[in-house]
């Protein structure tokens, strides 16, 4: 997991070379197309996204920077939950289907994604004491997606997470007993009182 935004692990000369080559390919290819505007979009698009990956390169090549923006993602990833669930007592305020969470991301399967995605790229600034805790966190938030696919998507994740020992499996599960359980009396009272009826 450390070595996820670990450029000089993962070899920012590789990457950057392969954004070079992508853009430049684009640019090519653009040569022999039709020239419509369409075209022209989607090199443009290509080309801005390959520059963009290098700057993100150039600019988490520090590790000081890498932490905050470790911790960043942890904050952002925290308050897409937040959102998500506030959005249970307060149906269709951001999302597009009736019943499922999305927050700011307005469709719910990408903010199951992007709540998966920030799980993986920030638990490597999250203490090795509240990483289960995290992670139980980042699964409510799924799971008021009603996304299947994050869903599915979660529990490979913390399975590799177990597997490469990352987390610690008999946390995880009691975490995730506790959550539930936690979780259930929340809602029994909220059914309770007509917040959720």
């Amino acid at each position: 997991v450390a070595v996820l935004l670990d450029w000089s692990r993962l070899g920012s000369g590789l990457l950057i070379g392969w954004a070079a080559a992508s853009a430049s390919v684009a640019m090519a290819a653009f040569l022999w197309s039709s020239g419509s505007d369409a075209a022209l979009q989607e090199v443009l698009t290509r080309t801005l996204s390959s520059l963009q990956l290098i700057a993100f390169v150039v600019l988490l090549a520090d590790a000081s920077v890498r932490r905050v923006a470790r911790m960043a993602i942890v904050i952002a990833s925290l308050s897409a939950v937040a959102m998500n669930v506030w959005e249970i007592t307060h149906p269709m305020a951001f999302s597009m289907s009736l019943g499922r969470s999305a927050g700011f991301y307005v469709n719910p399967n990408i903010a199951g994604a992007a709540l998966i995605a920030g799980m993986l790229l920030g638990l490597p600034a999250v203490s090795a004491r509240l990483r289960e805790l995290y992670v139980l966190i980042i699964a409510a938030g799924v799971f008021t997606t009603l996304s299947r696919g994050a869903l599915v998507c979660w529990v490979i994740v913390v399975a590799w997470l177990v597997a490469t020992r990352a987390l610690r499996g008999k946390r995880v599960v009691l975490t995730f007993v506790a959550g539930a359980t936690l979780a259930g009396s929340i809602a029994g009272a909220m059914l309770a009182s007509g917040q959720l009826g």
